[in-house]
């Protein structure tokens, strides 16, 4: 069984080596067919670029010529609107700085007085501080004299009484 294996092999690679030998020169031959169609299809892709990129060349300059003729209506046109945009923008723009001026004068005139606010409200406080001081200051005045009247009252009380006192102890117990 080993022994027809071996033969069968042989013979099997034998017929392998046979065809592939008659295989080469199809072989050679079928990629020069290749070579020689892929030439043909580059050459006519290459020629079909060409002919198109000529065509649209062509195009692209009738288009310039047609588009130079109007070149001149158009850029009248682009100033005009260039012209009437800036005006407007210029207009707007007036007034923006318009409306900005006058809103910042009405917040200056907001400011301002709001700081006479201030001011009057500090100067009126000030003022009812130094009410208040003034008052607290003739109380206090008020109160020393009443003290000093008191003390002057008590002084007195008490020379009245050592006067008395002094009196009576000098008087005769006649009497």
């Amino acid at each position: 069984m080993h022994e027809k294996l071996r033969v069968t092999g042989k013979r099997i690679d034998h017929f392998e080596r046979a065809l592939r030998r008659e295989e080469i020169p199809l072989l050679n031959d079928d990629y020069d067919a290749q070579l020689a169609q892929e030439s043909r299809v580059y050459e006519q892709n290459r020629q079909q670029k060409l002919a198109l990129a000529a065509a649209r060349h062509k195009e692209s300059i009738n288009m310039k010529k047609r588009l130079q003729r109007i070149l001149p209506d158009y850029q009248d046109y682009r100033s005009t609107i260039k012209q009437n945009r800036f005006e407007e923008f210029e207009t707007r723009r007036k007034e923006a700085q318009n409306a900005l001026e006058t809103e910042k004068a009405r917040r200056l005139a907001a400011y301002r007085k709001y700081q006479e606010e201030e001011k009057r409200k500090r100067e009126e406080r000030d003022r009812e501080e130094e009410l208040e001081r003034e008052r607290q200051r003739k109380e206090e005045e008020e109160e020393m004299a009443r003290e000093e009247a008191a003390r002057k009252a008590e002084a007195e009380k008490t020379r009245i009484r050592e006067e008395e006192r002094r009196y009576l102890t000098i008087l005769p117990v006649w009497a």
